[in-house]
């Protein structure tokens, strides 16, 4: 059943971008250098997320996230939650740039983690990836809400993926960041307990 308004961490919609062979993941590995380091053990499944969110003061608001998910329907995976570093410009939100060259922080992160069997979620954090929206740089609980309702959202999606595209997540939840995203990750650690 549906609610009439809706709840931080509902799935608005979902876009698929692609599917990532091994071999084309190993050859990228390849040129930034990253072969062998964990080599990959399933394609996988790129998609981009909308999803609601508690905004300042209670109000709902619209986040958006990347997620990689390994091409194994019958497995449940731990689900990976990458806090990217510093960014200014909306257009480097990893929904928008996906798993490419334009991003490598998050093309490396995407090709050791979602093919070695972690569900690899990229949440833009609250204002990223719109032009319109102002991101509150180290504001402690815009990070939990925006990884706990990413979270909330990408569960959502397993039900709604089914056949060759369906996935399976385990109750193991890794979080990880770099830079503003370690600052993110201690906030969501903090929030999620």
């Amino acid at each position: 059943s549906s609610s009439a308004t809706p709840d931080p961490g509902d799935l608005i919609d979902y876009n698929y971008q692609e599917m990532i062979p091994i071999s084309t993941i190993e050859s990228a590995l390849s040129i930034i250098g990253l072969e062998g380091l964990l080599p990959p053990i399933y394609s996988i499944m790129i998609y981009d997320i909308h999803f609601e969110s508690q905004g300042h003061e209670n109000t709902i608001d619209t986040l958006t996230g990347l997620v990689a998910i390994p091409k194994f329907s019958t497995q449940a995976f731990p689900i990976l939650s990458y806090h990217h570093g510093t960014t200014s410009l909306d257009d480097e939100a990893p929904s928008i740039t996906g798993l490419g060259f334009s991003n490598v922080e998050i093309l490396s992160i995407g090709f050791l983690s979602a093919p070695s069997g972690y569900i690899t979620i990229f949440p833009d954090y609250e204002g990223m990836g719109d032009p319109n929206k102002f991101h509150p740089y180290h504001i402690k609980d815009s990070y939990t809400r925006s990884v706990a309702n990413m979270l909330r959202a990408v569960k959502e999606l397993s039900v709604l993926l089914t056949g060759e595209e369906g996935f399976q997540y385990n109750e193991q939840v890794f979080l990880l960041g770099y830079s503003e995203g370690g600052y993110a990750t201690l906030a969501a650690q903090c929030g999620l307990e």
